[in-house]
């Protein structure tokens, strides 16, 4: 008899058989496909770190530093501690297959409400502020070459970079392959020139010009805040160690080009960095370089110094100088409390209905569509 039943009903009335006769009909989730290999991700971490930075960043390093060993020394720190950062975030990555960046792992870690902050102060300031500083230096060097002699008009400047940001984002929207194409492309452009302007500095230094590298720590300075200020503008110069973390989901094989990417394409950057350093310093004195505008599993140690180092850069320029800009970057944080409390704490009703209509259309507009979760 019931040997009968089980012939008659297969599914004997479990859910999991129910749901098993119907997933041929089911249509497939929503998620993101996998086109990023590790060639990508290395171009990626490389050619986003490779910027601006290493011209503009190199007056205001020498300036906290006051000598030229002391300035060496803090870009390959800086280096160091983007290793030790990036290597912490490829355990997060692997542990938390989730694209975002910091956002899915304040989000597990610490709930909703660090994570909304996060996002609040990355998107409105961080991100943008950082693109268009990109963007005007590209302009900036793009433009100069066109007006010998003179600086080039913002109004030519800022329309150049202007039309940087619409290009990049128009590249993005189109294809994740061809945004990803002109990213290598671009790598390779950036590490050519790297190359030429460190086989120029070893040439010089060969024949003879190393009187800027002699006694290298005179004049040093020891003032706390001025090194960390120093830090700051250096590690400005290495963002980006983070940002292979922000498409984990569309990585082919996360568990191996994830760490496998940072531990190649970061110190290939320290070592660029270090070499432009010194070739710089081979054709110009410190003083020179001052007046001119732009030239998988880790061991818990490795957080630990991070955040340590990470404390110190925040407090250490705020105890000895303090002034209102730090302030006013917390005041700006918090502020998104204001936002947070009615939007996503409570869920008012009449924000609800502000918000969906919103979102829907705009996921229309741009044809885009959050991932659904598939655990």
């Amino acid at each position: 008899m019931d040997e009968d039943l089980k012939k008659t009903n297969p599914h004997n009335g479990s859910l999991s058989g129910a749901l098993d006769a119907k997933k041929p009909d089911q249509p497939k989730a929503a998620v993101l496909q996998k086109n990023v290999g590790l060639l990508s991700g290395i171009c990626l971490i490389v050619g986003t770190m490779i910027g601006s930075g290493i011209f503009i960043s190199p007056k205001a390093v020498l300036e906290g530093t006051g000598a030229v060993g002391p300035c060496l020394c803090v870009w390959a720190a800086c280096g160091v501690l983007a290793t030790m950062g990036a290597l912490c975030y490829a355990e997060l990555g692997t542990m938390i297959m989730k694209s975002g960046g910091e956002y899915p792992y304040l989000m597990e870690g610490f709930g909703p409400l660090l994570a909304y902050l996060y996002s609040w102060s990355t998107i409105v300031v961080l991100k943008p502020s950082s693109f268009a500083i990109i963007a005007l230096s590209c302009a900036e060097y793009a433009s100069t070459p066109f007006y010998p002699g003179c600086t080039p008009p913002q109004v030519v400047t800022k329309c150049l970079a202007a039309a940087c940001i619409l290009i990049i984002t128009v590249i993005n929207c189109l294809s994740v392959k061809l945004a990803y194409r002109v990213q290598n492309f671009f790598t390779v452009a950036k590490l050519l020139i790297i190359v030429i302007i460190v086989v120029s500095g070893i040439v010089l230094l060969a024949q003879g010009n190393t009187q800027n590298l002699k006694d290298p720590f005179a004049g040093a300075t020891t003032s706390f805040g001025a090194i960390g200020l120093a830090f700051y503008n250096g590690l400005w110069a290495y963002d980006g160690w983070n940002q292979l973390n922000f498409i984990t989901e569309e990585l082919k094989n996360p568990y191996r080009n994830l760490p496998l990417a940072i531990i190649i394409g970061i110190p290939l950057v320290i070592v660029c960095y270090i070499f432009v350093n010194i070739a710089y310093f081979s054709v110009m004195t410190p003083t020179e370089l001052l007046q001119s505008p732009a030239v998988a599993v880790v061991p818990i140690v490795i957080p630990v110094l991070v955040v340590i180092v990470s404390c110190y850069l925040v407090l250490a320029p705020i105890i000895e100088k303090p002034e209102w800009e730090y302030l006013y970057c917390t005041m700006f944080i918090v502020g998104g409390l204001l936002l947070y409390v009615p939007f996503i704490y409570y869920k008012f009703n009449w924000t609800r209905c502000i918000m969906r209509p919103l979102t829907m259309h705009l996921q229309l507009l741009l044809e885009v569509i959050p991932p659904e979760k598939t655990e």
